[in-house]
């Protein structure tokens, strides 16, 4: 009787993704990334998909792009923390993801500048500037 040896099932392992970036520019964050599997090689831009939430309610899908590799989301709010996140799909339907945070600046306050007039019997600068208190604030 001859031996029979079974054929092992080849395995599909997942891909890789890879952010590899994502850049704030004011009320928008431009992100590129990519996906590399040991199967098919480099993944093609049309099997990536990106999906953009806030950090307080990650249930809660703001924007997404599907069949790029790099893209734009826009009209962000203040102020806030966005979590991107790239899935990648090989040819054997096995997918791998990626996922990065980036936060939007807090709202920049003006400075408050006081200038206050020597005390009394001391002199600063030019006594014939006639120093005096003043505050301001920049609007």
């Amino acid at each position: 009787t001859p031996l029979v040896t079974p054929t092992p099932t080849p395995t599909n392992s997942p891909p890789l993704a890879t952010i590899l970036s994502a850049i704030l520019i004011g009320n928008t964050i431009d992100f590129t990334g990519l996906g590399l599997d040991a199967e098919d090689g480099t993944i093609p831009a049309a099997d990536m998909d990106w999906v953009l939430v806030c950090t307080s309610n990650l249930g809660n899908v703001l924007q997404t792009a599907t069949g790029v590799s790099s893209g734009t989301f826009v009209s962000l709010s203040a102020s806030d923390e966005f979590r991107i996140t790239l899935t990648v799909t090989d040819s054997g339907g096995a997918t791998g993801t990626a996922s990065v945070g980036v936060s939007t600046p807090a709202a920049n306050t003006a400075p408050l500048v006081t200038v206050t007039r020597p005390t009394t019997g001391t002199t600063a600068g030019n006594p014939q500037l006639g120093l005096y208190h003043r505050s301001y604030r920049r609007q």
